[in-house]
C-alpha cells in the first residue's frame, strides 16, 4: 500500500549492517537491492484502493472469501492455478524478491 512508510523505509535501511555470517542470507533484503523504497513488492497501490474493496467487502450482501487488490492480484492467482507448485514457488520467490 502508498504510505509515508516506503519512504521512512529508504532512510532506514542504510543504517542497517548485517553480520558477515549472515550476508548471504539477509544481505540483500538489507542493501533493497534495486527497490525504490516500495518494499520487497514493486509499485504500491494506493490506500485508497484498499478501503474500497473493504467497503465493498463489508457492504456485500454475501462476502467473498477472498478480495483481490490490484493487477498483480490477479495475476498470481491465476499464475497459482497455473503452474506446477514448484515453479509458482520460484515465480513469487522471484516477484517478490526473497
Amino acid at each position: 500500500m502508498a504510505t509515508p512508510i516506503w519512504d521512512k523505509a529508504g532512510t532506514d535501511i542504510e543504517q542497517v549492517t548485517i553480520p558477515a555470517e549472515f550476508e548471504q542470507q539477509y544481505g540483500r533484503c538489507a542493501r533493497g537491492d534495486g527497490q525504490d523504497g516500495q518494499g520487497s513488492c514493486g509499485a504500491r497501490h494506493p490506500a485508497r484502493a484498499r478501503g474500497e474493496t473493504i467497503e465493498r467487502a463489508l457492504t456485500a450482501r454475501r462476502m467473498k472469501a477472498r478480495y483481490l487488490v490490484g493487477p498483480e492480484a490477479r495475476a498470481m492467482l491465476l499464475a497459482r492455478r497455473l503452474l506446477p507448485d514448484l515453479v509458482f514457488d520460484r515465480v513469487a520467490q522471484r516477484v517478490l524478491r526473497v
